[in-house]
């Protein structure tokens, strides 16, 4: 009596492995898009939240200023020489950044450094409408940076990885 021997064939393992190579290379860009959309989502809320901020202090008549960390930022009300933080505002409230995202930040087109806990990096935004000239760049590792740029007259801009920068706007 002949016993067959019971396991696998050559074809049958390599198509197991063709298989879980297509589902590695599906989970590997879906995750790439996953950090790509949260670095869009991001930016997108951190640009409308100053536009939004601006368009806040013309209308209530009073001065607002952006407080920013490696980790996120938050709104504060200048009230004399105190800057008090927007706890109970739903829009203004503190927000965070997601964990492996990086921020880069020049005012007046100096480097801001985010290590000096005296010297807080802010944007002031007056009832007046004017602002402090920014340029914020996001990014996640290995990934092109959404920029977000404001002059002194008030103006913001949102500007795409490889984007046109040149004109105001959006």
């Amino acid at each position: 009596m002949i016993r067959r021997q019971r396991g696998f064939t050559l074809i049958e393992l390599m198509t197991v492995v063709f298989i879980i190579g297509v589902i590695l290379t599906f989970a590997t860009i879906s995750v790439g898009q996953h950090s790509d959309q949260t670095l869009e989502e991001e930016a997108k809320r951190l640009h409308y939240l100053i536009k939004l901020a601006s368009e806040e202090s013309v209308l209530r008549s009073t001065s607002m200023a952006m407080e920013f960390t490696k980790q996120g930022y938050q709104f504060v009300q200048i009230a004399g020489d105190q800057f008090v933080p927007l706890e109970d505002d739903k829009l203004f409230r503190k927000r965070e950044f997601p964990g492996d995202m990086e921020i880069q930040m020049e005012l007046y087109g100096q480097a801001v450094s985010f290590d000096d806990e005296e010297r807080v990096p802010r944007i002031y935004i007056l009832s007046s409408g004017e602002m402090t000239e920014f340029k914020i760049s996001l990014r996640m590792v290995d990934t092109q940076p959404y920029t977000i740029t404001g002059n002194i007259i008030g103006q913001t801009k949102l500007i795409a990885p490889g984007a046109d920068s040149n004109a105001f706007g959006t």
